[in-house]
């Protein structure tokens, strides 16, 4: 048997006895492990699925820049650094029978179709939670108030909003008289939106520009630091359950003392006896690995019927109703891979107490 395999069968051996006491907190290690891996995982993906969900949702009815006093062509906008399009619509606001109302003229419609959820496209689109204040459905008609005008306006469909974003209540596919004019910016990703703003004001001073996503990027900035907060506190779940692992690494050392003096007496070098050590605990985070991977993907795979279950037992983790989206979720094969790697090194750290243990364990067995 070469040296190799007798380490491995060595470290599976002090690991795995056969004494069931050491195996359970073993396996318990493993389980800790393989939960703390599939909760990053799973908030991981849920909340990446809905800051893209929210961001996509609100970029197809919504424009990066609402710009109105424009005096030049659309075109003229085109010269901002960062500008990717530039379309002229009208928005403002209006009265309608239950208020006022915020209406637009543009949108992109084979973009905005997959967010309706009643109707189709047509005359006029409703957001769903200017539908739900108003009581109008899908065929129904609206009477809406400008200055000057009055449009009685068929509803030919209901869009949601991810997250119910601050968005237009209305959407036109066509100017309507009275409509205020103004500029719809779409911006490339990652630029500088303050940059752009201050270039459009350099074109034209008379200009006024409107973030029109202000608000929506506020709240993806919450989501975001939510999932860093929740992200530290599932990295120190994972290091609870890689201390737990450490300290049973310990307790095998002083268990196996007397045997691993012997060992280094008879000739184990130091570094072969720390080799012992990273199998056990390279084995323990490889069972941790394996059995939270699987989990991570089963919990997003079936993510709705979980958050069905839980909510009949009373436990309301996604507010889908207040929310108006079902649960998202966006992985990638990298972010398996990264938090896989992460609870490795977390694992492989924790056995360090242990070897050094075995060091002052080794610097004793020539005495013995």
């Amino acid at each position: 048997m070469d040296m190799r395999t007798y380490t491995i069968l060595l470290a599976w051996r002090l690991l795995w006895p056969r004494r069931s006491c050491q195996r359970l907190v073993a396996g318990i290690c493993v389980l800790g492990i393989a939960l703390g891996l599939m909760l990053q995982i799973v908030v991981r993906g849920v909340m990446d699925g809905m800051v893209r969900e929210i961001d996509a949702g609100t970029r197809f009815c919504m424009p990066d820049l609402l710009v109105t006093n424009w005096p030049y062509e659309p075109e003229q906008a085109l010269r901002v650094p960062g500008a990717r399009s530039a379309t002229a619509c009208q928005a403002g606001m209006g009265t309608g029978p239950h208020g006022l109302c915020r209406y637009s003229t543009w949108y992109e419609p084979e973009q905005l179709a997959p967010l309706l959820a009643d109707g189709g496209l047509g005359q006029a689109l409703i957001s769903r939670s200017y539908a739900e204040k108003s009581g109008l459905r899908a065929g129904d008609y609206l009477l809406m108030q400008l200055p000057g005008h009055q449009h009685r306006l068929e509803v030919s469909g209901i869009f949601r909003v991810p997250g119910r974003m601050l968005a237009p209540d209305i959407l036109l596919p066509h100017p309507i008289q009275g409509g205020t004019p103004a500029l719809a910016l779409h911006l490339t990703s990652g630029a500088d939106e303050n940059l752009c703003i201050h270039k459009l004001r350099d074109i034209a001073p008379e200009a006024t520009i409107h973030p029109a996503q202000s608000d929506t990027r506020a709240w993806l900035g919450i989501i975001r630091r939510a999932k860093q907060t929740m992200g530290f506190i599932l990295y120190l779940c994972t290091a609870l359950a890689a201390f737990a692992c450490g300290a049973l690494l310990w307790v095998l050392c002083l268990q196996r003392r007397q045997e691993l003096s012997i060992m280094a007496a008879y000739g184990m070098p130091p570094s072969q006896q720390a080799v012992v050590i990273l199998c056990m605990a390279t084995a323990v985070a490889a069972g941790g690995i394996a059995l939270g991977l699987p989990l991570a993907w089963a919990t997003l795979h079936w993510r709705e019927p979980i958050r069905q279950l839980l909510a009949e037992l009373g436990v309301q983790a996604f507010p889908v109703e207040v929310l108006d989206m079902s649960l998202p979720a966006h992985t990638t094969p990298g972010l398996y891979l990264t938090h896989a790697g992460l609870t490795l090194t977390i694992v492989l750290l924790s056995a360090l107490p242990a070897m050094s243990l075995l060091k002052r364990l080794s610097s004793i067995a020539p005495r013995l």
